[in-house]
């Protein structure tokens, strides 16, 4: 069962910007043994509101810190459920707003927790667009066993509120004229100081 996730409403903030699709990062994974999640996967949807804009992903980090994941090679994920960063599964699609599916390994190595494992992913995954004013989303996350069954897909939305930059003052110039408007600015501010010196005079 997944959860923390189905209440989550993601307010996206500007096109380009990748963003974490669990905004608490408090998604929780339970109801089935690590044993049988072996061959089995992980799918993230966009339900409605796609785009050939839209990628999803998961967030990455390198150092392998405990509860993240890592690429190890393309397409070949590795987490740390507490002790280093071990095989998980491999990760693909996601992109031009295809789904992105995270297949579980076929056996776990004894220091990974393949339950805890789902929920890093769950919690690392992310959405870029590079579409503005297009439709909110919506996306749906399932979990697949080795025996086929399926949790009861979670579906959560992004609502989009794009920061508007103000729009750039429009200049108007004509060639040749800011010379010449300069020379009779010029000629004008001679001719005044000419009239004050004849009537001082």
């Amino acid at each position: 069962m997944i959860s923390n996730l189905a209440n989550d409403s993601l307010v996206y903030p500007t096109p380009g910007t990748t963003a974490r699709l669990d905004v608490g990062s408090d998604a929780l994974f339970s109801g089935i043994p690590g044993s049988q999640l072996v061959n089995g996967e992980i799918r993230v949807r966009i339900a409605t509101g796609a785009s050939a804009s839209d990628t999803l992903g998961i967030a990455y980090d390198p150092s392998y810190a405990v509860g993240t994941a890592n690429l190890y090679s393309p397409g070949l994920i590795y987490v740390n459920t507490g002790v280093g960063g071990y095989r998980f599964g491999t990760v693909a699609g996601g992109g031009a707003g295809s789904d992105l599916v995270v297949t579980y390994w076929s056996s776990f190595p004894g220091q990974l927790d393949p339950v805890a494992a789902t929920q890093i992913i769950l919690r690392s995954l992310t959405f870029r667009t590079t579409a503005p004013g297009t439709p909110d989303r919506t996306f749906s996350v399932t979990v697949t066993d080795s025996n086929g069954d399926t949790t009861v897909p979670v579906v959560f939305g992004v609502n989009h509120a794009f920061a508007v930059a103000p729009a750039a003052p429009v200049v108007h110039s004509v060639p040749g004229v800011e010379g010449s408007a300069s020379l009779l600015l010029g000629a004008a501010i001679l001719a005044m100081a000419f009239m004050k010196l004849r009537r001082r005079r």
